[in-house]
């Protein structure tokens, strides 16, 4: 991801980190080229495409359990408990200068605690995806909790944000992709939706939030989205962005 970020800083980037199912799993199997090249849990896929990019990327199918730092019973299996660990301090979610939900909290599943009390997180380290890096301060407990209408909120979101960014051309992208990274997103998929394409796999990659190509943003980092959903829009038109986005982009006009 840092070499991605580094080689292509203004580009808009979004992703699926692949599941691959198990032996006994009714599942299609995932793989590429045909057939040729099959992915492994864990991998990730890069495609380079010459037209524009819109995003919008946020948690869904978790709701929160309590408040920060208040621990509580709740009536919900320890496999659907999700723990959110902060990735910006309170001050920046409190001036809206963040994404709400996964701008805010990036989650991991429920892990080991030790006999020493220590709680040990499931195939995760969070100081290796940048979330932590020096202590923490906080966390959320979320829970798995499938929700119908989230993804159509996601897309709305997006709507709305291109309306108050529309370019001249008023171009409209031609095709929907849906990424979903967990079981909660996967589950609240509905049947009528829409999308040109649906990848499941254990997290989904981009920037939170709404991200049209309409506007020039700051260099932002790719980031891991668990129970998560990323509806990814494409534009014929390559020329929609006021900057270029490419190998070793200064960011200059």
């Amino acid at each position: 991801m840092a070499l991605l970020d580094v080689c292509y800083p203004f580009a808009r980037k979004a992703g699926v980190v692949a599941q691959v199912p198990a032996e006994n799993s009714a599942a299609p199997p995932v793989s590429l080229l045909a057939g040729d090249a099959s992915l492994t849990s864990g991998d990730c896929l890069v495609l380079l495409l010459p037209g524009a990019l819109g995003t919008a990327i946020n948690l869904c199918g978790v709701r929160a359990i309590g408040r920060p730092l208040e621990v509580r019973e709740a009536n919900v299996k320890e496999a659907d408990v999700w723990i959110g660990l902060p990735r910006v301090r309170p001050r920046d979610s409190a001036q809206l200068r963040v994404a709400a939900g996964a701008g805010e909290w990036a989650l991991y599943p429920w892990g080991i605690i030790s006999a020493e009390g220590s709680l040990l997180l499931k195939d995760a380290s969070p100081r290796s995806e940048g979330v932590c890096h020096k202590s923490i301060d906080r966390i959320q407990l979320f829970a798995s909790s499938p929700d119908s209408k989230a993804l159509s909120q996601l897309a709305s979101a997006y709507s709305l944000e291109g309306l108050m960014a529309r370019s001249e051309t008023g171009e409209e992208p031609f095709a929907t992709l849906c990424f979903l990274g967990g079981p909660g997103p996967a589950a609240s998929l509905a049947d009528d939706q829409p999308f040109a394409g649906v990848v499941t796999g254990k997290a989904v990659l981009g920037s939170p939030g709404a991200s049209t190509p309409f506007r020039a943003e700051d260099r932002t980092a790719t980031a891991f989205h668990r129970q998560a959903a990323a509806l990814v829009m494409l534009y014929s038109s390559s020329t929609m962005m006021p900057k270029s986005a490419g190998a070793l982009d200064t960011g200059a006009d």
